[in-house]
């Protein structure tokens, strides 16, 4: 009998065993033949894998102790940072070098720094970081202008060791 034959009539008779039985056991080995014969999965496993992924992170669902009890409070909590880091880098590089300090003309269109001579307002990074802060007020991002700070060093951190 040729592999692919096998596999297929294998699977036809542990698919019936897991929807008309309700035997799970048939689901893992077909889970794993896949995996382990480096086959596709076929379409009732593949459904199956989604929808425990589905159950395991739904809101539902315990999130553990502390702030960071379990993959799915590190997960919001990361995709929280990126999202201050993101906005608070694309603010802090849009300002240029001006003497001993920075200025930026988009600070300029959103009103905050202090105004200067030339168009551009001088912005220190602890402005950036008060602006991100009110910018994101009302989102689950929102949060002081220290927190902004953490987390976007906390996201260059990562950047720079390549963990992102």
């Amino acid at each position: 009998m040729k592999p692919d034959l096998w596999f297929t009539e294998r699977f036809e008779k542990l698919r019936a065993q897991f929807t008309q039985r309700g035997d799970y056991s048939a689901f893992m080995e077909a889970l794993l033949l896949c995996t382990w014969n480096e086959r596709p999965l076929p379409d009732w496993v593949a459904n199956q894998v989604v929808q425990q992924a589905e159950k395991q992170y739904s809101l539902s669902g315990t999130r553990g102790p502390g702030k960071q009890g379990n993959w799915q409070a590190a997960y919001d909590q990361k995709r929280i940072d990126d999202r201050r880091a993101n906005l608070a880098e694309f603010h802090l590089n849009a300002r240029s070098r001006r003497g001993r300090g920075h200025v930026s003309e988009l600070a300029t269109l959103y009103g905050y720094g202090k105004p200067s001579s030339g168009g551009a307002n001088v912005v220190t990074k602890a402005d950036v970081f008060g602006f991100v802060s009110k910018e994101l007020r009302g989102t689950p991002a929102q949060g002081a202008a220290g927190a902004v700070e953490e987390s976007y060093e906390k996201v260059m951190k990562a950047r720079k060791r390549g963990a992102e």
